[in-house]
């Protein structure tokens, strides 16, 4: 009774009910909190927002009747990823579980000092008969939410909750958990792996090898040795550009890809290299797929420019010493994109 009372003092009380909306749950083909309640499922799960506001991935750890406790990661249009975790991994996300919705005393911000926050994260919560200690007994729905954003961190038990089922999740996958070379924060590590095609834990490989490195995060300042870094050809690829051909002959031919590739960027204002998706056939072959963009300038001045877009595949095998070397490379037509206020 004592120790309820002093954590009664430490915790200001629950978060107001925030939540997602039936058009979020219905993209990541999700049910509502009450419909998993009403199953007599546990149900832990977390939803993200980044730091342009956007809805990203969810991830929920679930023990439905007669079936072992699983982690699963929701993405859109149908992107699953779901595996068992163990009993340990379950009775942390339970344990957390328990003052995860709670609020913390907030404590004002010294004199003079300003709270200025850009690009936040924002996380919501929601469980399906968890174990409410305050209460002694299980309840069938509990939320809570938090933004970086907010003014005070009265809300950080909740952010870190779900933080906490996030990197439980990376770790419980197996062909996620290698993303984690490739990619630091750990919900982007998961929606990279939610693109991971065949076998994936080549694929994964393949991602962490090949993942768009900096240098060409602004294709403009990169030089042919960036393009050739990054490709590894072998003097035998072919790249395909919306229909301009290129073919390596050799080593020593005088068509070099990285060259070709350094000047179509000094061609494509903002030229940008999406990779969305990686794939594997076997230890030896994958593929990456994504888009590749570009700027149009407006000849009038009082009008906007336009992007343009254009899919992509590349072929990839590994070599001696298991290196990946990028066979070919077909960028499909481009086209239009429409903005939002279009």
């Amino acid at each position: 009774m004592l120790i309820a009372m002093l954590m009664s003092l430490m915790l200001g009380g629950q978060e107001p009910e925030i939540a997602p909306s039936a058009e979020l749950l219905q993209s990541l083909g999700m049910a509502s909190i009450e419909q998993e309640a009403a199953t007599g499922a546990v149900v832990y799960r977390a939803f993200f927002t980044d730091g342009y506001g956007r809805d990203t991935l969810s991830v929920s750890f679930e023990m439905r009747p007669n079936a072992p406790p699983m982690v699963v990661v929701y993405g859109y249009e149908g992107e699953k990823l779901s595996g068992e975790v163990t009993a340990e991994t379950w009775d942390q996300i339970s344990n957390e579980a328990e003052v995860a919705d709670r609020r913390l005393v907030a404590l004002p911000l010294p004199d003079g000092v300003e709270f200025i926050c850009l690009h936040g994260w924002g996380a919501a919560i929601e469980m399906a008969n968890s174990f409410e200690p305050w209460q002694g007994s299980s309840v069938p729905v509990r939320r809570s939410s938090y933004h970086t954003c907010d003014d005070d961190d009265s809300g950080s038990l909740t952010l870190r909750f779900a933080l906490s089922m996030a990197e439980e999740a990376l770790q419980s996958l197996p062909a996620c958990r290698l993303l984690e070379y490739a990619e630091r924060i750990v919900i982007r590590a998961l929606n990279l792996c939610l693109g991971l095609r065949g076998n994936t834990l080549i694929a994964a490989n393949l991602a962490v090898e090949r993942g768009l490195p900096e240098t060409l995060y602004r294709t403009q300042d990169a030089i042919a040795d960036d393009w050739n870094d990054w490709l590894a050809t072998s003097g035998n690829s072919r790249l395909d550009w919306a229909g301009e051909v290129y073919e390596e002959e050799g080593t020593t031919g005088e068509t070099s890809l990285a060259a070709v590739l350094a000047g179509l960027s000094t061609r494509y204002d903002g030229l940008q290299i999406v990779q969305q998706r990686f794939g594997a056939a076997d230890v030896r072959s994958g593929w990456i797929e994504g888009q590749v963009t570009y700027f149009v300038h407006s000849a009038d001045p009082a009008e906007e420019g336009q992007y343009m877009e254009a899919d992509y595949r590349q072929e990839w095998s590994r070599v001696s010493g298991w290196l990946w070397r990028m066979d070919s490379w077909t960028v499909g037509p481009f086209r239009e994109v429409q903005t939002d206020d279009e």
